[in-house]
Order: structure tokens, then C-alpha cells, then sequence
């Protein structure tokens, strides 16, 4: 933008203003101008828990300091000078996707990023880290591999690449990582995964839940509809349900178009305990059979359904006001399945494991 009183517009360029309710710039903001040899701006201003913020995206240098890519800002948005940058100047982009309640920075990067220090820094094929809050690299995370697949068949890809993720700190202490991935650390996870804050996965929290596609009508995006769908937002609702958006067509085997919510019982954190008004299985994991039994012993089953994560039913019973039920599961393959039970008042949703 234009320096506001002046027609030198190179003394006006900048990355960062501050509008009022109006939409018009607040003259006392002070003028924040970023510089990189070709191009300079910021992708992400978040704030620390001290009142200062962290600020990303492609630059060399803020306000004439020198801090490649990242860099913090004082309260009054004075550039704090103790905060020193991993990376080298050049190419690149980084972004931050978390500030945790500890004030370490979650951040993404792309390939063509270097660092100051490679030994210290993730190694290939990752594109995320975690930083202290003045700006070195969290020894003590894991990162975890993301990886999604291309290919010159984009109804078929099958080479690897690697994948970003957005972070979402849940009220666990645990953390919820959402992209384009398809594997993490080699095993399958559909775009969703939990980790603790060493960067080890939990398994079996969203079981295989996920988008699965991105495909309307004949509108597929250029990269395919495997590779083209991903998560790109993550809340966790006050009710403990997670809503989650992106570019899918199907979440789960079933047809939710870029919004989906999650029930509690959907996914687990590292202490996973039986909530009040769940439905009830057991055994869970099962082999033969399964109990099946509404939490409220004066409501009754209308219909259960058994259905695996592709969304076909592979089980439907209709007991006769009836609280509890057997199913017989012994012919089902061995994974995850969720299991649908309807009352006169509600719908329940449960997990099960097939052994």
C-alpha cells in the first residue's frame, strides 16, 4: 500500500497494517515493511501468550533486522531482536499453523527452505517442526512423517510426497494433525492423525476416518480426487465435538461436502475412558460377538447398524423394544467398524474393533 500522505509509493510498501471497525488504517500503527530480494510478505501473525506475536512467511529481513522466514514482534509490534531465525535467506516459505499452550511454535515449510543448522533441523522428507518460542528447533519432538502420493494417473497415484499439516492443540494435552497426508510414518492414517507432544502417534484415534475424496459431478481438482482432498480447517467445539473442514466430496465412506463434525466418541486421546450416555459395547476388541446395549436402561433399540469405514453396512438388526442385543460378527474381517444404534430419542455411535 501507498504511504498514507504521500505519493512515494516506494515508502509506502509494507506487510503489516492494522484497519479500524471503518476498514481505514490506523495512523499510529507503525509501519512494518519486510524485505527479500524479489518478493516479501507474511502468510501467518499469531500471537504468544506474552502479548507478543510471531510472524512467517518469505522474507530475509523485518524493519532492517535480519531474521530469514520467521520472526517475533515486541506488543507494541516493535521487532524483538532476542529472537533468532533457524532458517537462511532465499527461497522458501515458512508458516505457522500452532502456538501451543506452551508457547512452542508449530510451523510448516517448503522444500525449498534451508536452515542454519541441517544436523539440528528436520531431516527430508518432513516439511514440519516445532519451535521454542525464541526460535530453536524442539529436540524433544518427534516429527512425524506425512507423506501423500502423485503420480501421472490422478485417479491412481503412487508417488510418494511429502505432505504439510495443520495443528490443532486439544484439551488433553494431545494433538491433532490435519492435511493431504495418507501414511504417517509408513502406516496409514486418512488425513487425520493424534500424536502426543513427543511427536508419538496415537493410534486408533480417528480409526480410519477422513476425507476420502474430492469429486462433485464432473469437477474433479486438477491433481486427482484422491490427492486433491485434504483438511485445512480443525475446531474443537465446547461440547468436546470437532469440527472439521477442508476439500472432500466423502468423510468416512460417507458423502459430507468440505464440513463435517465429530462426535467425542469419534476419536480418543491418550485416556480413552467411557463417557457418560455412550453407547455400550463389549467385548471391544471382539472376535465371535458383540453385546450391544443403550446407555439408558428405559430406552430401547429401534435399529442397529454395523458399517465399515468405507460406509457399507455390513450388519442391520431390528430388535423388538429391546435395551440390549448380540450380534454375531465372527464372518467379519479383522479392523475397525463403527456401530450405529437408534432409539426413539437418539442416535448413538460407537467404535468397534474386529479381531
Amino acid at each position: 500500500s501507498t504511504l498514507m500522505g504521500t505519493a512515494e509509493s516506494h515508502l509506502g510498501l509494507r506487510q503489516l497494517c492494522m484497519i479500524d471497525s471503518t476498514g481505514a488504517p490506523v495512523p499510529e500503527f507503525p509501519m512494518i515493511r519486510c524485505a527479500e530480494p524479489v518478493n516479501a510478505y507474511i502468510i501467518s501473525l499469531t500471537a504468544l501468550s506474552t502479548g507478543e506475536y510471531i510472524v512467517s512467511g518469505t522474507f530475509d529481513e523485518i524493519e532492517g533486522h535480519y531474521s530469514p522466514k520467521i520472526a517475533k514482534l515486541n506488543p507494541d509490534f516493535s521487532v524483538n531482536t532476542d529472537f533468532i531465525s533457524p532458517f537462511l535467506p532465499g527461497g522458501g516459505v515458512v508458516g505457522v499453523s500452532c502456538i501451543d499452550s506452551q508457547d512452542r511454535v508449530w510451523i510448516g515449510f517448503t522444500s525449498s527452505v534451508t536452515w542454519v543448522n541441517p544436523s539440528s533441523s528436520p531431516d527430508p522428507p518432513q516439511r514440519n517442526a516445532r519451535l521454542l518460542s525464541a526460535g530453536e528447533v524442539d529436540s524433544s519432538f518427534n516429527v512425524p512423517i506425512l507423506t501423500t502420493y502423485y503420480g501421472p494417473d490422478p485417479s491412481n497415484p503412487t508417488e510418494p510426497a511429502p505432505a504439510g499439516a495443520m495443528v490443532l492443540e486439544d484439551s488433553d494435552g494431545t494433538f491433532i494433525l490435519g492435511g493431504s497426508f495418507i501414511e504417517v510414518n509408513g502406516e496409514s492414517h486418512n488425513r487425520l492423525v493424534k500424536i502426543d507432544e513427543d511427536g508419538t502417534v496415537i493410534e486408533g484415534a480417528f480409526g480410519d476416518l477422513g476425507p476420502d475424496e474430492a469429486f462433485w459431478g464432473t469437477w474433479t481438482p486438477p491433481i486427482g480426487p484422491i490427492v486433491g482432498a485434504y483438511v485445512s480447517v480443525m475446531r474443537k467445539l465446547p461440547d468436546g465435538k470437532l469440527l472439521i473442514g477442508g476439500q472432500f466430496s466423502s468423510f468416512g465412506g460417507e458423502p459430507y461436502s468440505c464440513l463435517v463434525r465429530l462426535q467425542p466418541a469419534g476419536f480418543v486421546g491418550t485416556d480413552e475412558r467411557e463417557q457418560p450416555g455412550a453407547l455400550k459395547l463389549w467385548p471391544n476388541p471382539a472376535r465371535a460377538l458383540v453385546k450391544v446395549a443403550l446407555p439408558d436402561s428405559n430406552e430401547f433399540i429401534e435399529y442397529i447398524e454395523i458399517y465399515d469405514l468405507q460406509g457399507r453396512t455390513v450388519r442391520f438388526r431390528e430388535p423388538q423394544h429391546r435395551n440390549e442385543i448380540k450380534i454375531e460378527i465372527g464372518d467379519l474381517p479383522t479392523g475397525m467398524y463403527l456401530v450405529r444404534a437408534v432409539s426413539a430419542a437418539r442416535m448413538y455411535t460407537q467404535k468397534l474393533v474386529v479381531e
